[in-house]
């Protein structure tokens, strides 16, 4: 029998390279950035040419007030958030008939959870949502969407103009 030995090495964009992509080691410029928050889309990608994932990292630096003023969701593609780093509180809702894409929002169906890395969410198409709330000094996430998730699949409400509400996050 022949033993092969390899050798432990630091994990690196350069050591990595034959075999994928890193992500996370962000060398680029985010596609979004405000003093809140930091977004890369389509860092990389997993799948085949029929159903492909986009890989999607997200840097949320400054916390925010726990109120929620708009939301949003996807009718074709389901959305994971990956905490890598932080503690984070995220909302989600249904709509009163999920089976039509025009359906009001259920505002007596949210509800709030704790996000750490000790877990991740895959939410389910149709579900209303939100960038996560931090709890610590920053978070980061990874985020998996269809690909074109951003152009084609996304649809946003503006709760104060649509609804004239907001929904409050209580710890």
């Amino acid at each position: 029998m022949e033993e092969i030995n390899v050798k432990v090495e630091k994990l690196t964009e350069d050591s990595f390279k034959p075999f994928g992509d890193l992500i996370g080691m962000n060398k680029r410029e985010p596609n979004y950035s405000n003093e809140a928050v930091s977004y890369w889309t389509g860092l990389s990608f997993a799948g085949d040419m029929l159903n492909t994932v986009e890989i999607n990292w997200a840097e949320i630096k400054e916390p925010k007030p726990f109120s929620c003023t708009s939301l949003e969701k996807h009718f074709y593609t389901a959305e994971t958030i990956i905490p890598m780093k932080g503690h984070s509180i995220c909302l989600f809702g249904l709509s009163r008939d999920s089976e039509k894409d025009d359906s009001e929002i259920d505002f007596g169906s949210f509800k709030a959870f704790i996000l750490n890395n000790d877990c991740c969410v895959n939410i389910k198409i149709g579900v209303w949502h939100t960038q996560p709330w931090i709890l610590s000094r920053m978070a980061s996430f990874v985020v998996l969407v269809r690909k074109d998730t951003q152009e084609k699949d996304l649809v946003i409400t503006d709760l104060l103009k649509d609804y004239n509400k907001t929904i409050n996050i209580i710890l």
